[in-house]
């Protein structure tokens, strides 16, 4: 069951601050009356990167549906903040007294997103581009919300995770020996692609989609080592930056490989028993879905020796949150 979190906030205008909106004014538009002011929450979420206490902003489009083929577009990628525990944004805008007003947004406001529409001929419908940062410490957990057909205020925004968080564990399946993981990379990712939300049915529901994915990426890089690799016993070890945990990925299906760079390691002995090789295999069609957490298991194990080169393999098991 999901659970939502949420609050009311008071409304507080705010000086002037950067916008997306157009420059045309429409006479009609309300210049009195309800000021339009939100609630926003997160519903529970496996991917868990943000929460209602940690998301501090997002941009808001708003049409007004005047009647059943008239609209009107009352805010065109609103920045909204939260100062003070409180939602604000300017200019302020006004509920209309008739038709109702569809509201969709995404946070944080400074993520990469491009081309957001609302169809011209069918309000009901919401798309824009997205792309993930192939830098792990430069990724936003995205997140969108709507609402819609609303004719009263505070409008309530409840955010969803929109990617997959995903971190990497390794672990040493044989007792005589450790390894030192110099690098984890996956191939063949997905880094871009184009959210469209349509609602439909009564009450009205959306149902957000990813499609049209691109610009695979050669290489992923998990994780490097900068000159100390990290050192797996029998325990499952994350491997990955320790300020980092997990990343983002678009949800899809990994069809590409995972590299390991490795060095074995004689327990007995502590002596470093190879020089950097890299092991290479399958994802397998691991389908990645929005909103979930998963653990890359890597189960590195080590195979006897060939031409005094210690000869190791791995196994890969994904764990699904």
């Amino acid at each position: 069951m999901k659970k939502r979190i949420h609050t009311i906030l008071i409304f507080l205008a705010a000086v002037a601050l950067c916008t997306g909106c157009s420059n045309e004014i429409e006479s009609d538009i309300p210049g009195s009356g309800q000021a339009i002011d939100f609630a926003c929450g997160i519903l529970q979420s496996r991917a868990e990167e943000t929460t209602f206490e940690t998301i501090e902003s997002f941009r808001v489009s708003a049409v007004w549906v005047k009647n059943g083929s008239e609209q009107l577009t009352l805010m065109d990628g609103q920045f909204v903040e939260k100062r003070e525990n409180q939602w604000t944004y300017s200019p302020v805008m006004y509920m209309p007294t008739y038709g109702t007003v569809d509201f969709f947004a995404y946070s944080p406001a400074q993520t990469s997103v491009s081309n957001f529409k609302i169809d011209e001929n069918n309000n009901n419908e919401v798309s824009f581009t997205y792309k993930v940062n192939t830098d792990p410490f430069k990724q936003h957990d995205f997140m969108v919300a709507e609402a819609v057909g609303q004719t009263s205020t505070p409008v309530r925004l409840d955010f969803q995770h929109m990617l997959s968080s995903v971190k990497v564990e390794a672990q040493s399946t044989s007792a005589d020996y450790s390894f030192l993981v110099w690098k984890v990379a996956l191939t063949d990712i997905y880094s871009e692609g184009i959210l469209t939300g349509t609602t439909s049915g009564n009450p009205k529901n959306t149902v957000w989609t990813w499609g049209s994915l691109s610009d695979s990426d050669e290489e992923y890089v998990v994780y490097e080592s900068s000159g100390s690799p990290i050192l797996i016993g029998p325990t499952p070890t994350p491997v990955s930056d320790p300020r980092l945990g997990s990343f983002m990925l678009l949800p899809q299906t990994l069809t590409g490989d995972v590299k390991v760079t490795y060095s074995t390691v004689n327990n007995s002995t502590g002596v470093v028993e190879s020089s950097t090789n890299e092991l290479t295999f399958s994802l397998g069609d691991t389908q990645l879905d929005r909103n979930r957490k998963y653990t890359f298991c890597l189960q590195l194990s080590h195979g006897g020796t060939r031409s005094s080169i210690p000869a190791s393999s791995a196994s890969l098991e994904v764990i699904t949150e």
